[in-house]
């Protein structure tokens, strides 16, 4: 893939000065969209959509892209992998607006932690979104769904006041107002992500993947927890837990076979 193809959007809670949760990277090529996350070691996120040139290769997955040091997460942050594994597969949640695919969770913790992580790079083609940081008890959801339309259509807006940005082949529409994107490519493929503030108590994180509060504390780790939940949605969520809570989560099988890659045991010695 040529770089020219890649408009970046960068998505973070913060700002610039005062980043307060890792950065993803989102960038359309063709009929697909990638995400990935530098500071988890190049862990990516692949939406396929139909594709006359790949018949039948639709699919969504998540997966490291190398199998060396750092697998399972960095010195900055820590990893719990899926329990099945890797690829991870995932079908998403059918919606009016396509499938929602993938709900990136930020804790209250863990933008409440000392340590920071790495800023986005600055690039020239590129969009950075800040997203508000949020209050005691609530979390930051950056939801996306995935769409298709017939090449030469133009889908429909989702926000009042936007901010319009085109390259090489990719349009990226940026709420001013509320935050979000709506990123469409000349091929017909449509990712749309907002965010949203919500009380955790209403819509808790699922239970495997969620730190107990003794464990978040703002002298924790800075952690992601990866899994798909019943109905087929990705939730990525970023929180702060303590070495003894990671090594405690459901999965233990998942956790040898991460340390076997110098993972997340490794973030502590």
């Amino acid at each position: 893939m040529s770089s020219k193809k890649r408009f970046r959007c960068y998505v973070f809670v913060g700002a610039d000065e005062q980043q307060m949760s890792t950065a993803w990277h989102f960038w359309a090529h063709r009929t697909s969209f990638y995400l990935t996350n530098e500071d988890l070691g190049g862990l990516k996120v692949s939406l396929h959509g139909r594709d006359p040139r790949h018949p039948g290769k639709e699919h969504y997955r998540i997966e490291p892209v190398n199998s060396g040091g750092g697998l399972h997460g960095t010195e900055r942050v820590a990893l719990i992998p899926p329990r099945d594994g890797w690829p991870l597969r995932f079908k998403g949640q059918r919606t009016d607006q396509g499938d929602l695919v993938l709900r990136l969770r930020v804790t209250y913790a863990a933008s409440r932690l000392s340590s920071r992580p790495a800023p986005p790079p600055q690039m020239p083609s590129s969009a950075r979104i800040a997203l508000p940081p949020h209050l005691d008890g609530w979390a930051n959801d950056f939801e996306l769904t995935f769409s298709q339309v017939p090449m030469g259509w133009y889908p429909a807006n989702t926000h009042d006041d936007w901010i319009t940005l085109s390259h090489a082949g990719t349009t990226v529409h940026i709420g001013r107002k509320q935050p979000g994107f709506m990123i469409n490519s000349d091929d017909g493929a449509v990712l749309r992500g907002n965010s949203r503030r919500r009380w955790t108590d209403w819509y808790p994180t699922p239970a495997h993947l969620r730190a107990s509060p003794e464990a978040a504390s703002p002298n924790g780790r800075r952690v992601v927890a990866i899994d798909v939940d019943a109905d087929g949605l990705l939730w990525v969520v970023e929180q702060a837990m303590t070495p003894a809570s990671i090594l405690s989560l459901p999965g233990d099988e998942d956790r040898r076979r991460s340390e076997r890659w110098g993972g997340i045991n490794s973030l502590y010695r």
